[in-house]
């Protein structure tokens, strides 16, 4: 069985556990503990997916795409490890610690996801019809200053104007909400260049990916809110998402290194085939 299949049944049965033990609430210890368990096993899974597609690649420019990504989801993943230890272990209240390591792992994670999809989005363009960037173009235009003006009002100014909250932590609440409309909005383009590419199946796994990080920064959004909130508990439905985003980027990431060793994959990554 290829991994990438292997992953997305594992990441099935996973998320439908996740939301069944969120829905049923057997138990607060039993909920945190399955709940940490699922985030860190699909956490790895991105990290082990990307792995295999550094792994697979021999150009240095699509090397450094994965190795930006890679960075990232291990800053994750790295987040989702502590923030279990000191929940669990440390017996460490997240929502008064905040912000915690975890946090500072998760923002540093930023860097390197937005640096590795600007160097996607500028390559990747080049695949993609004038035609269907014209009406992308458009698209956002129309739909990008009501959906900012409308994020703005709900997720931030709250926060700006939270008189209790210090300084830092002000910083990390609206670091997440921002850093998120980067991601979403490279995940976005990325999607719309994979679905008008001239090599849908090339594309494929990134189709994968930019929906993985789809979930993720819709769930940091959310996790973001509630914890400046103070109502953010594990075993969230917003920790499914996260699972789920964590696992698409894993099957992206062990797809795009199952289809480098395919007859059809192209000697040069960022060359026209014949088909082009």
């Amino acid at each position: 069985m290829k991994k990438s299949k292997l992953v997305l049944i594992s990441g099935s049965i996973i998320v439908f556990l996740n939301l069944v033990i969120v829905i049923t609430s057997p138990g607060e210890l039993f909920s945190k503990i399955t709940g940490y368990i699922f985030a860190i096993i699909s956490s790895f899974s991105s990290v082990a997916g990307l792995m295999f597609a550094l792994k697979s690649m021999k150009e240095k420019q699509i090397k450094l795409i994965y190795l930006l990504l890679l960075t990232g989801m291990s800053f994750y993943f790295l987040g989702e490890c502590t923030y279990a230890i000191m929940d669990l272990l440390m017996k460490i209240n997240m929502n008064e610690a905040f912000p915690s390591l975890p946090d500072f792992f998760w923002v540093a994670g930023y860097i390197p996801l937005f640096s590795g999809l600007v160097i996607t989005i500028k390559h990747y363009k080049e695949k993609t019809s004038i035609r269907a960037f014209k009406g992308l173009r458009y698209a956002f235009t129309i739909l990008l200053i009501p959906f900012l003006a409308g994020f703005i009002y709900i997720f931030l100014m709250p926060i700006i104007e939270d008189s209790k909250t210090t300084l830092v932590a002000k910083f990390v609440y609206l670091f997440y909400p921002i850093g998120d409309i980067f991601l979403i909005g490279c995940s976005f383009l990325i999607f719309y260049i994979a679905r008008f590419s001239y090599d849908k199946k090339f594309l494929l796994h990134w189709k994968y990916i930019a929906a993985g990080f789809i979930f993720i920064t819709f769930a940091d959004i959310i996790y973001s809110y509630l914890t400046w909130r103070g109502t953010y508990n594990p075993s969230e439905l917003i920790d499914a998402a996260w699972n789920t985003g964590y696992f698409l980027i894993g099957i992206g990431g062990f797809k795009i290194s199952e289809y480098s060793k395919s007859e059809n994959y192209p000697q040069n990554y960022f060359e026209k085939s014949s088909n082009w």
